[in-house]
C-alpha cells in the first residue's frame, strides 16, 4: 500500500474511533453535558442553561463512575464575546417533547470531531480570527468582531427555526405530493376543480420517503352560464339551433404515488378514474340525450427539484407529462343522440400528450401560520382525431393555521384560465374560460402515518365562452399515507 493511501486510511480510522468515542460518551451523559478538553485532560463540561445539568448539579450526581475534570462552560448570553455552546443547543433540541431527536446524533457527529481534532483540515468557512474555541471556556474579550454562528444551508429534519410550523404542517397539516387539480381539472373543458392539495405532500416531500394518497372530487355542474351570466334554462324554447346542456355530475377518484429521494429530487405519479353522468339537449332536438362516461383518465407523471429551498421554507420546480391513457370514444346511451360520440371535452381522456411545468413554495409567515403558493401551466403537444385541448394556467395560494396538534384548518384561493379547444371534433365556441374559487378546508392526522383532508370549493367568479355548465360548489376528500 502506498504511503498516501496508508495516511488516508489511518486518518479515516482515527475519525471513526473519535466519533465512536463521542457517541459512547454522549450515550452515557444526561442532557446538558458535553465532552471537551481542559488543558489536555478529558473533561465533562456543564452547560448551565440546560435543565438536565441543573438537576444533576443539585442532586450531586454529575457523572457517576467517571473521574474526569469538571469545569463550567457558559453559553454566551452574558457577553457578546462568549461562544454559543452547540451541545446546549443540541440538548434543547432533544429534550422531552421538543421533537428534535432526529438531530441529536448528526449534531454530535459533526461538532465533536471538529472540537476534539484540531489538527484535521478545516472544512469550515470561518477564518481563524472568528473560529469558535476548541475548549469549553469562552475566549477573553478581543477587539475583533464576535463570532456569529453561521446558519445551516438547509435541513430536512424537524428542528429548524420553523419547527412548530414544520412539525404540525408538514406532518399533519400541510400534509397530502402533487395531488393536484390534474384529474379533477379534466371534469369539463373550463370549469374543473381548481383545488390543489399538492402542498400537503410537497411539505411531506421535504423528507425522503414514499407517500400514497387517494382523493375523491365531486363536481356537480348544474348551472348554465353564458359569459358571466346565469341563464334560466326554463326560459329557453326548444328545439334550438345550439346545444343546451342539462347537467354533468363528475365523480373523480385520483390515486397518487409520490417518492422523494434522499436529495432534492422527487417523482409523482397520478392516475384518475372518472364516473360522469351527463344529459343534454342536442342541436335541433327537444328530447334529452344521456351518457355515462366511465373509465381511467390520463396518466400524469411529474418530476420536481427542490434545490432552491432555504432553511424555513421549501421551493420547488416541477415538470412532467400527461400521457393519453384515458379513453376518448365514449358515446351517448339514450336519447336522440344514442350511439353518437360524447363531446371530447367530456371524455375521460384527451387522447393527446400534454406538457406541465410549475413552480411552488411553502413556508411560514409566523410561528403558527404557514403559506403555500403555486403556479402551474399545462399545454397539449399534439392533436389526435381532430382534437386538441386548450392550454391552461393556474395559480393557487393558501394559508394554514398550525396551533392545534394534529388538526390544521386551511384556506385556499385558486384562479384558473383555460384556452379554447381546437380541431374539427372540438366544441370550440363552448370551451375555455376563467374562474376564481375560495376553498376552506382542513387536514387532520388520524394515525401516525395517515392524514385525512377535506375541502369545500366555492366559485367566487366564473366567465365562460358560449354556453357551459358551471358548478355551484365542489367537494374534495382524501387520505394520504406515508409508507
Amino acid at each position: 500500500m502506498k504511503r498516501p493511501q496508508r495516511i488516508a486510511l489511518m486518518t479515516r480510522s482515527l475519525l471513526v474511533a473519535v466519533l465512536a468515542l463521542c457517541i459512547g460518551t454522549w450515550l452515557a451523559m444526561p442532557p446538558g453535558f458535553m465532552p471537551a478538553l481542559a488543558d489536555g485532560v478529558p473533561a465533562i463540561v456543564i452547560c448551565p442553561g440546560s435543565d438536565g445539568a441543573v438537576r444533576a448539579i443539585e442532586s450531586g450526581d454529575i457523572m457517576p463512575g467517571m473521574p474526569m475534570a469538571l469545569q463550567e462552560h457558559r453559553r454566551g448570553s452574558a457577553s457578546p464575546f462568549q461562544q454559543t455552546c452547540p451541545y446546549a443547543v443540541a440538548a434543547s433540541l432533544v429534550a422531552p417533547g421538543s421533537g428534535g431527536a432526529a438531530l441529536q446524533l448528526p449534531a454530535l457527529a459533526v461538532a465533536e470531531p471538529l472540537r476534539l481534532s484540531p489538527t484535521l483540515p478545516d472544512f469550515r468557512r470561518h477564518g481563524t480570527r472568528d473560529r469558535p474555541p476548541a475548549q469549553g471556556p469562552p475566549l477573553p474579550a478581543e477587539p475583533n468582531p464576535p463570532f456569529q454562528e453561521r446558519p445551516l444551508r438547509r435541513t430536512r429534519a424537524i428542528g429548524n427555526p420553523m419547527n412548530r410550523f414544520t412539525k404540525a404542517a408538514l406532518l399533519g397539516g400541510v400534509a397530502p405530493s402533487l395531488i393536484m387539480w390534474s384529474g379533477a381539472a379534466q371534469a369539463c373543458a373550463s370549469c374543473g376543480c381548481t383545488l390543489t392539495s399538492d402542498w400537503l405532500s410537497q411539505g411531506m416531500a421535504a423528507q425522503p420517503g414514499t407517500t400514497v394518497s387517494l382523493r375523491y372530487d365531486y363536481i356537480p355542474q348544474t348551472a348554465l352560464h353564458s359569459g358571466t351570466d346565469n341563464l334560466d334554462r326554463d326560459a329557453i324554447t326548444l328545439p334550438k339551433d345550439r346545444e343546451i346542456e342539462r347537467y354533468t355530475y363528475n365523480h373523480v377518484v385520483t390515486a397518487t404515488l409520490d417518492h422523494q429521494f434522499a436529495n432534492d429530487w422527487g417523482l409523482d405519479v397520478q392516475l384518475p378514474y372518472f364516473i360522469r353522468p351527463h344529459s343534454t339537449f342536442a342541436e335541433d332536438t327537444s328530447e334529452p340525450s344521456h351518457s355515462n362516461s366511465e373509465g381511467i383518465g390520463d396518466l400524469r407523471i411529474m418530476a420536481r427539484w427542490q434545490g432552491l429551498s432555504k432553511p424555513g421554507s421549501v421551493t420547488g420546480i416541477e415538470a412532467g407529462l400527461v400521457l393519453p391513457t384515458g379513453g376518448f370514444r365514449k358515446t351517448f346511451d339514450a336519447g336522440p343522440e344514442a350511439g353518437e360520440a360524447v363531446d371530447r371535452g367530456l371524455q375521460p381522456g384527451s387522447g393527446t400528450v400534454q406538457a406541465v411545468v410549475g413552480l411552488y413554495r411553502l413556508g411560514s409567515i409566523a410561528p403558527e401560520l404557514g403559506y403555500f403558493v403555486q403556479v402551474t401551466g399545462q399545454s397539449a403537444l399534439d392533436r389526435r382525431d381532430g382534437y386538441r385541448p386548450g392550454s391552461s394556467v393556474q395559480a393557487s395560494g393558501a394559508l394554514n393555521y398550525t396551533h392545534w396538534r394534529g388538526f390544521t384548518p386551511q384556506l385556499q384561493v385558486s384562479f384558473r384560465a383555460s384556452g379554447k379547444d381546437a380541431g374539427s371534433n372540438a366544441d370550440r365556441p363552448n370551451s375555455g374560460g376563467e374562474e376564481l374559487d375560495l376553498s376552506p378546508g382542513f387536514s387532520a392526522r388520524i394515525a401516525q402515518r395517515v392524514t385525512a383532508f377535506g375541502y369545500v370549493e366555492v366559485p367566487l367568479y366564473a366567465r365562460v365562452n358560449g354556453y357551459q355548465l358551471v358548478p355551484k360548489v365542489k367537494t374534495s376528500l382524501g387520505l394520504m399515507v406515508r409508507l
